[in-house]
């Protein structure tokens, strides 16, 4: 019951970031030579620092390279796959590129959206494979829920801080 319930809402959280609305406005420009994607390469690094961090020393699980592996791939698919999923749907099909999707794409990446399809696809896939490894399950879920709102929070503000766009 419990599996079926974190696919229901990991399924859930794949579909609500990606909206499949067309944009009127087509006078956005981003003013700043930095675009959202040009500042995640850095904010990727530091958030798998932190996340694994929190679950090597807060939760006590003791095994490195499986938490870089589990974490990464937990946010590879909460960051990348629902622009990539929105550009397959919408602009793909028009011979636009990914990364002239992300460079004209007038929004910032991470919203409450992010947080809320970081928090759905990141903590149970985490809390799942750690469950056993971990010294007590309520420090692995705590764990993981305050370091994935602390890096989110992070990437917020550097999105905000370095891109600037404006209509």
């Amino acid at each position: 019951m419990k599996r079926s319930v974190c696919s229901l809402l990991t399924a859930l959280g794949f579909l609500l970031p990606c909206q499949l609305t067309a944009f009127a406005n087509s006078s956005w420009r981003w003013i700043s030579s930095v675009r959202p994607y040009t500042v995640f390469p850095v904010v990727i690094v530091i958030t798998l620092a932190v996340e694994c961090s929190f679950i090597y020393f807060f939760a006590n699980v003791k095994h490195w390279g499986k938490i870089l592996l589990v974490v990464g791939i937990g946010n590879l698919l909460s960051f990348i796959a629902p622009s990539l999923l929105e550009w397959f749907w919408g602009m793909g099909q028009f011979g636009i590129g990914y990364l002239e999707y992300l460079d004209k794409l007038p929004i910032y990446m991470v919203s409450v959206a992010y947080l809320l399809l970081t928090l759905l696809v990141e903590v149970p896939l985490v809390y799942l494979f750690f469950r056993k490894k971990a010294e007590s399950k309520k420090r692995l879920l705590l764990a993981v829920l305050l370091s994935n709102g602390l890096t989110t929070l992070f990437t917020f503000v550097a999105e905000r801080l370095f891109c600037h766009g404006a209509w």
